[in-house]
């Protein structure tokens, strides 16, 4: 099982860069000396290391745009996420506390699906 750990990167569907995760749970619960990240940590600039994905093309965002002959001019990215991370199998606890693992997935408001690419963490003993 790939655990959800500080170092581990998200990306969005519709961005162009990854973002790095940081665990902060108070309740402090590590897989290989990494603090793990639970389902509740999908803030911006505390969570998700940057406040941006790079650019984002997400024909939602208000701010991009389509010209007539199709071209999409992005802009850039500020991810406005909807809810908690959305688990993609078995919900598992660490420590009392629901975590994160690799496919998790949260939304973003311009529809771009915030998912979990490479967890930081991929096997536990």
């Amino acid at each position: 099982m790939a655990i959800a750990v500080s170092g581990g990167m998200c990306t969005c569907m519709f961005g162009t860069l990854p973002i790095v995760l940081r665990a902060s749970s108070t309740k402090k619960v590590l897989v290989g000396g990494r603090s793990v990240l639970t389902m509740s940590e999908n803030k911006l600039g505390m969570n998700l290391s940057t406040m941006s994905f790079g650019m984002c093309f997400s024909l939602v965002n208000p701010a991009v745009i389509k010209t007539p002959i199709g071209v999409i001019i992005p802009t850039v990215c500020v991810p406005q996420i909807i809810g908690t991370w959305i688990p993609t199998k078995i919900k598992v606890l660490a420590g009392g506390v629901p975590i994160c693992k690799s496919g998790d997935f949260c939304i973003c408001q311009y529809l771009g699906k915030i998912t979990i690419s490479s967890p930081g963490q991929f096997s536990v003993t």
